[in-house]
């Protein structure tokens, strides 16, 4: 699996959305619930991983 997005959230977590690192299939399939938590909250729970362009999280 390559990863898109690395979980950074230290046991916290979006319901309905893996609280792990993502694959870009499933970073797109959660990009709305993620971006909203961390709108909502000011909480980054992922983290893009370089190289990676899914929008809605902070990349490292």
């Amino acid at each position: 699996m390559n990863i898109a997005l690395r979980y950074v959230g230290d046991g916290e977590y979006i319901h309905g959305v893996p609280a792990r690192d993502l694959s870009a299939e499933e970073a797109e399939r959660y990009a709305d619930a993620i971006a909203a938590a961390q709108l909502a909250t000011g909480r980054v729970l992922y983290e893009r991983v370089k190289g990676s362009k899914k929008k809605g999280t902070s990349e490292k």
